[in-house]
């Protein structure tokens, strides 16, 4: 099954990169789990230390991250935070301290591609910065930087590229004071692409604010954009990056094109209420900034930069968890589809503000939220709609940063799983160890489970985490553990079963009885039935006075007979029936009076 790529994933590398401060900083880490729950692995990369996460369905888990993971110093260096799942996540980052905040939507590793075009802001004081991430070892990035650099006595920019080699889970980080928007970074294996600026000034000589976002790659671009205000401001900045060379973009403002070289962008001011389409040819990148608060002073609000997904990445459901003083979603969506959006803890009903296209009629609206967690879900299972967290504060000065909602990607991957090894029957007595393995790969990525007889078994199992290889282990096996065992493996897209193994626990036989006329008189056939148990294949021997005889008998089940016809008073002696199987033996004794 081929099913679109999204910021929902199993694999991420979440980073943070300074704003200079470090008094009262908050570095934090939301993620989110949807229709599973999901067992989560947070390594800090520097120090290699885990920490485990399990979070119920459509739950979350929140935590802050140390100082030390904080980038800083230019070059390359381990400061990352590894995350993996066994089901799909979202993830969402937070830096900043009271009075300066910024977040990002993280993407999966598996959404990285191998080319991008960034976006920052206009460098008053404060440095913007870049960071690029490494999905695998030995992976060449060339850089072609908007503004000039040197690098370890290398030069790079608009046409002069630099390369650096790094390894999984590095980040190569520069940051110097400039303004780095329309930076082309490529690279022979996946990578991620971040971008940052300490403290922009948008519009506005005060106050500053943190701004930071993840770039999708130029593959996963779109061409068709809504553009809007977020709440309560006059009027917001967007900038269009070119990534491909002669791209027409169509600006809303004005009717007019524009033409964009690969790299290079326009910024313009757009003012509420207005709703539009910008529309570009080729795929081009759209970064959306709130302006400072001194522009406008209508809300406690701050710069802030999002990047704007194209309407082709929007989804039908939305799940959020996030603490700020004031929160607000900017949605979009179909207008006619508008009438049934839902959403929870909504206070009253929103006011719509729309445009109309070649393509339909869309609108925007704003939607004030609580504290906590939040799921958005559209009441048509088809249809789909935009969602952007934008959180604005006043404590010890006005802040504010934007964060996207999930987004869907064009790409495909395709959900498949194929077993390497099924579990092996076995024969085993009582009280010896079984030990069973199973071993599966897929994409998205495997989870594995045991099941007995139709039941999931929980003990005794070890999974290596989201490897698909798995080991069922019982020291001392009992006759309770006999049974049929598979192994179920799982992605979020399909499940499939491998072939059963059979598991015999092999106990010593027991006679329970002799059951007989034991006084039968001469000339009467004597007639004895042997009652046993044995879960495995039994030999039965009978013994007349402890030596064996051969007698006509007749064995079926747990159950055997035999028979002398025409008794005489020497077959007065003691009957015994000896039961016999790999494990070992039981028997029972009756004695014959013949008269």
């Amino acid at each position: 099954k081929d099913v679109r790529q999204s910021s929902r994933g199993r694999e991420f590398n979440v980073i943070f990169m300074t704003d200079l401060v470090s008094t009262e900083a908050l570095n934090k880490i939301v993620i989110t789990s949807y229709d599973r729950a999901a067992f989560v692995y947070v390594t800090n990369k520097i120090t290699n230390t885990v920490t485990n996460y399990s979070i119920a369905v459509n739950g979350f888990a929140d935590f802050n991250v140390p100082a030390d993971i904080i980038l800083e110093s230019n070059g390359i260096n381990n400061k990352t935070i590894h995350i993996l799942a066994d089901q799909d996540i979202s993830i969402a980052s937070y830096r900043g301290r009271l009075s300066s905040m910024g977040g990002y939507r993280a993407l999966p590793v598996r959404t990285y591609g191998q080319a991008y075009v960034t976006a920052h802001y206009t460098v008053i004081s404060k440095a913007s910065a870049f960071a690029v991430v490494a999905a695998a070892d030995d992976t060449t990035v060339t850089l072609q930087t908007a503004s000039q650099i040197m690098y370890q006595s290398k030069i790079s920019n608009s046409t002069t590229p630099l390369n650096i080699t790094l390894h999984k889970s590095q980040v190569f980080y520069f940051r110097q004071n400039s303004d780095f928007t329309g930076t082309l970074i490529a690279s022979d294996k996946p990578i991620g692409v971040f971008g940052n600026h300490e403290c922009a000034y948008i519009d506005a000589t005060f106050p500053c604010n943190y701004l930071i976002a993840q770039f999708p790659p130029i593959a996963e671009l779109g061409k068709r954009y809504i553009l809007s205000v977020f709440p309560l401001r006059l009027a917001d900045r967007y900038r269009v990056i070119g990534a491909h060379h002669n791209t027409n973009v169509s600006v809303p403002f004005n009717s007019a094109n524009v033409v964009l070289q690969k790299g290079k962008f326009i910024d313009f001011l757009f003012s509420s209420p207005n709703v539009a389409l910008l529309e570009c040819d080729k795929p081009c990148l759209v970064a959306h900034y709130s302006r400072g608060y001194a522009t406008d002073r209508v809300a406690a609000s701050d710069a802030a930069m999002s990047i704007t997904p194209a309407i082709d990445q929007f989804m039908s459901n939305y799940s959020y968890y996030f603490q700020m003083q004031q929160r607000t979603l900017l949605v979009v969506a179909l207008h006619a589809t508008i009438t049934v959006l839902e959403t929870e803890k909504v206070d009253s009903s929103p006011t719509w503000h729309s445009t109309t296209t070649n393509n339909g009629t869309f609108a925007v609206t704003s939607i004030a939220l609580s504290s906590g967690s939040h799921i958005f879900n559209h009441d048509s299972p088809t249809a789909t709609f935009g969602l952007l967290l934008y959180a604005t504060g006043y404590i010890r000065g006005v802040s504010a940063f934007a964060v996207s909602g999930d987004i869907q990607f064009y790409s495909t991957f395709r959900s498949n799983i194929t077993i390497l090894e099924n579990p092996a029957s076995q024969y085993v007595s009582k009280n010896e160890s079984i030990q069973l393995t199973c071993c599966g790969i897929g994409h998205p990525s495997v989870r594995v489970i045991w099941i007995k007889d139709g039941n999931r078994v929980t003990e005794n199992v070890n999974s290596a985490p989201f490897s698909g290889n798995s080991t069922l282990f019982i020291n001392k096996a009992n006759v309770s553990h006999d049974g049929s065992y598979i192994c179920q493996f799982s992605t979020s897209l399909g499940i499939l079963n491998s072939s059963v193994a059979q598991i015999t626990v092999l106990d010593s036989p027991n006679v329970t009885s002799i059951a007989g006329n034991v006084f039968p008189i001469v000339g009467q056939n004597l007639t004895l039935t042997c009652q046993f148990s044995s879960n495995h294949n039994a030999t039965v021997t009978w013994l007349v006075n402890d030596s064996s005889i051969n007698v006509a008998s007749h064995y079926y089940y747990n159950q055997t007979t035999f028979q002398i016809q025409n008794i005489g008073l020497s077959n007065t002696a003691t009957y015994t029936c000896l039961v016999s199987n790999l494990v070992g033996n039981d028997s029972r004794s009756v004695n014959v009076l013949v008269t």
